[in-house]
């Protein structure tokens, strides 16, 4: 079974969430200790430096990422066409297909034989 597209997504963001709380709580348990010396402190500092540039990062990299599956899973969501052949063996495409796929008017399309009832078309640049 093909693992959802957004499994990843979360799997990674548990990972995130995770590798925050645990920086954060070292960070309490130090500043938490009664007499705080100079180099606990500087600890301190740096393990909440660490984890403000690792939320920098996974924060940047979750948003696109959602993003890009959330652009993706909903400009092509399964959706059903009909169309016929006319008479002089012309098809109209639906408008909605040609616009998601950025076609216009006059473009030049490839057609190639995937088997004897499919047919992959993409637009010649």
């Amino acid at each position: 079974m093909t693992p959802h597209p957004w499994d990843d997504l979360e799997q990674r963001f548990l990972r995130f969430t995770t590798t925050v709380k645990e920086m954060v709580e070292s960070a309490a348990v130090v500043v938490d200790q009664d007499k705080v010396p100079a180099e606990t402190i500087d600890s301190v500092q740096n393990i909440l430096t660490g984890l403000i540039e690792h939320i920098k990062v996974c924060e940047n990299e979750i948003a696109e990422a959602m993003e890009g599956k959330i652009t993706h899973d909903y400009k092509y969501q399964q959706s059903s066409f009909y169309t016929k052949i006319n008479d002089d063996w012309t098809i109209n495409l639906p408008r909605i297909v040609v616009e998601q796929l950025g076609w216009k008017p006059g473009d030049l399309l490839a057609w190639k034989a995937l088997n004897d009832r499919e047919f992959m078309v993409k637009k010649v640049d």
